[in-house]
């Protein structure tokens, strides 16, 4: 699942690819 957090919500667009792999 791609799921984005608040701490990261700026970076979300360059951890959706390593949050999404998962």
């Amino acid at each position: 699942m791609c799921v984005a957090q608040p701490a990261r919500v700026r970076r979300a667009e360059e951890n959706f690819k390593t949050d999404c792999i998962t």
